[in-house]
């Protein structure tokens, strides 16, 4: 025990040597919510107040829990620096502080051999009490504390250890955030110590196997099933809320394509909610959660942050999963807002006095973001503009925060941070270019999956978000009309049918989606043009094989266009609409069957050109007018050499502008090679 500012610390401290990186260790030591819960205090809820009047940036989360059956309140306080050291503290409010100070939890870790394999720490953890009353309260939490802390390090151990029996993760070779190499390890490992995962609930075999029969059914890898079905079974409650997809892949090591598809399928049957979180651009945490997208918000507040900012689908909002409640009921509980563990991205958080140098690191490699909390000054710092070493300094003025020549004493891979004001500054280092892996609405529209099993979630009526840049592909049959006069409906409706299934495969295997059908048509959506392209060109291969088996001429012709694009409530189903869609739709007009029509500037892309064979292709040029499209516009019409250019009375192409006659439309054109229009170049 010791004295700490006229009170009297009450502490425990244990050190142990833990297999596991000191990354994945540190990651898992500072989580405070986690030792929260541990020793016992209730789930708090928050408020914030100003710590100082007069100083808007002392903007301190003010907390509300119960411990041993009495109610607290106290402000969150501390340090932490990734993966070395965390000072955490709650200082407490309230008539009972004058006996109860505060509570405080303090972690350092070292490599425990040169491979970084195993990582040695020193934990010490406590309360500071003062008085007779508060002294007898500090030997008794004392003593909880050393147990606790004693069967934690324990159960810590045996987690790790099966951990690293089932995957490399522990390792240290990967540069995640520590943060993230934990949970890694946590899913990994499973449910091996309570103390270490939460609470764990058995789930009777009634309540899940009928849904985990209809998922059996779903047209998902039969391991990656079973694994999905697993984790309800073996995974604490914590590990079964806000679920990312692509961290569970990357804990499995398996295709997180197929991943999403696994719980896309499992929410369709009731296992999972698929959840629509919408996270703060700034503190990158979620500040609302909507189960349907037409629940969704356009503005939102970040009590965090205290900001308040337009909700954009395609870069705030993502798609989580969370186990159903009719089969595991799980509880979203925080018992520690402060912990590292809720913001992986950000790598150090430090106070700097004012008037105050200060070094701090090991600072991690690559970009790096340095902003001071509760204001905008903030400083963008590129791998580039780094030392050779690895060296930053930056300047705290009360503006701004700048960049400035790190001087010969600041060592390697550290941070020279200096507060030219007069008040202290809480100063956050974030990885600058990393970002979680999140499942958000761009990949989602080009998931077959996705488009077939939630098409009605949709926006309210008049919403439109905002899906990001996407390739859309507009397809129409050419010949249809004849085909059906000439072989009948029915068999021609089969042809038609026999189409789509070929073409909901073709797109799969292109990364893109099959949106809707218009007609005998279909609109589509990919990552890149490049995908719609080869898709589009598969797709036509395939038609005519089908016409040439009915000897009838049968050819498809598309337009492709790439840009943003946006999701709306279209007849009580999700739809794609923007000028994108709009270009892609009067492109598809352009040219004929076995054409695919496209800006030329849209196919001088890398992506574009990657997709085209130089030996198979050729490119004609045009410059046409697109209706309901201001202006002239340069198109490019893409064909295989060899292929015939299918144009019937019922099909017009869009008269070219172009004085040369060789671009002229004609009922029937065979492209050759070296005819006409130039050959395609990687």
């Amino acid at each position: 025990m010791g004295a700490t500012r006229g009170g009297r610390d009450h502490a425990v401290a244990v050190e142990r040597t833990l297999t596991g990186s000191p990354e994945v260790v540190y990651g898992l030591l500072s989580d405070t919510n986690r030792w929260d819960r541990l020793v016992g205090v209730s789930s708090s809820t928050y408020t914030y107040d100003l710590l100082d009047p007069g100083d808007p940036t002392s903007r301190t989360r003010i907390g509300h829990a119960t411990s041993l059956g009495t109610r607290i309140h106290f402000a969150e306080e501390g340090e932490y620096w990734t993966p070395e050291r965390l000072r955490g503290e709650r200082r407490f409010r309230g008539r009972g502080a004058r006996r109860l100070q505060r509570g405080f939890l303090e972690v350092e870790i070292e490599p425990g051999d040169e491979r970084r394999l195993r990582s040695r720490v020193r934990v010490r953890t406590g309360v500071t009490t003062s008085g007779p009353l508060g002294w007898l309260i500090g030997m008794l939490v004392r003593l909880r504390f050393a147990i606790v802390l004693r069967l934690y390090l324990r159960g810590l151990e045996r987690t790790l250890r099966v951990a690293s029996e089932r995957t490399t993760s522990t390792s240290g070779a990967t540069s995640a955030p520590a943060a993230q190499q934990a949970r890694d390890t946590l899913v990994a490992s499973g449910h091996v110590s309570r103390l270490v995962t939460g609470r764990y609930r058995t789930v009777p075999a009634a309540s899940i196997s009928a849904r985990a029969a209809q998922f059996a059914a779903s047209p998902v890898d039969a391991a990656i099933r079973r694994r999905i079905v697993g984790l309800i079974t073996t995974q604490p409650d914590e590990q079964l809320i806000a679920i990312r997809p692509f961290d569970v892949a990357r804990a499995w090591k398996a295709d997180a394509r197929e991943v999403v598809r696994g719980f896309l399928h499992a929410a369709r049957v009731g296992l999972f909610d698929l959840e629509w979180q919408v996270n703060c651009p700034v503190c990158r945490v979620g500040a609302d959660v909507a189960p349907r997208l037409d629940q969704l918000g356009q503005r939102l507040h970040c009590e965090e942050c205290d900001v308040s900012y337009d909700v954009d689908f395609a870069d705030h909002v993502e798609a989580t999963f969370t186990v159903s409640p009719a089969i595991r009921p799980v509880r979203r509980e925080v018992f520690c807002a402060s912990s590292p563990s809720w913001r992986p991205h950000v790598h150090g958080y430090v106070v700097v006095p004012p008037r105050t140098t200060r070094d701090v690191g090991p600072l991690p490699a690559g970009e790096l973001l340095v902003r001071a909390r509760g204001t905008a000054r903030q400083l963008r710092v590129t791998a580039e503009a780094r030392a050779a070493d690895g060296r930053v300094s930056a300047r705290i003025t009360a503006d701004r925060i700048a960049a400035s020549p790190a001087p010969a004493d600041v060592a390697a891979h550290r941070l020279r941070l200096v507060n030219d004001t007069d008040r202290p500054v809480r100063i956050l280092v974030e990885r600058g270019g990393w970002e979680a892996e999140r499942l958000r609405a761009r990949l989602l529209m080009t998931l077959p999956d996705f488009v077939d099993l939630f098409s009605a979630d949709a926006p309210a009526a008049g919403m439109q978000l905002s899906v990001g840049q996407l390739a859309v592909a507009f397809t129409d049959l050419v010949g249809s009309t004849e085909l059906y006069e000439r072989i009948g409906d029915a068999r021609a409706f089969a042809l038609v049918q026999e189409h789509w299934r070929a073409a909901t495969r073709i797109a799969s295997s292109y990364r893109g989606a099959i949106i809707k059908t218009l007609g005998d048509g279909l609109l589509m959506s990919f990552p890149t043009a490049g995908d719609a392209i080869g898709a589009s060109l598969e797709m036509m291969a395939h038609v005519a094989a089908l016409g040439a088996g009915e000897h009838i001429p049968m050819a498809l012709r598309a337009g492709v266009h790439e840009g943003p694009v946006y999701l709306v409530r279209g007849h009580d189903r999700a739809d794609l609409f923007g000028r994108t869609v709009n270009l892609a739709s009067r492109l598809a007009t352009v040219g004929g069957g076995q054409q695919i029509a496209l800006l030329d500037r849209t196919l001088a892309q890398p992506a574009s050109l990657a997709a085209l064979d130089s030996d198979a292709l050729h490119v004609e040029r045009r410059d046409v007018e697109l209706r309901g499209v201001a202006g002239t516009h340069r198109v490019a019409l893409v064909a295989r050499v060899g292929d015939e250019v299918l144009v019937t009375g019922r099909h017009p192409l869009v008269p070219a502008l172009s004085s040369s006659p060789s671009v002229s439309a004609a009922p029937r054109l065979p492209l050759e090679r070296g005819e006409r229009g130039d050959a395609i170049r990687r």
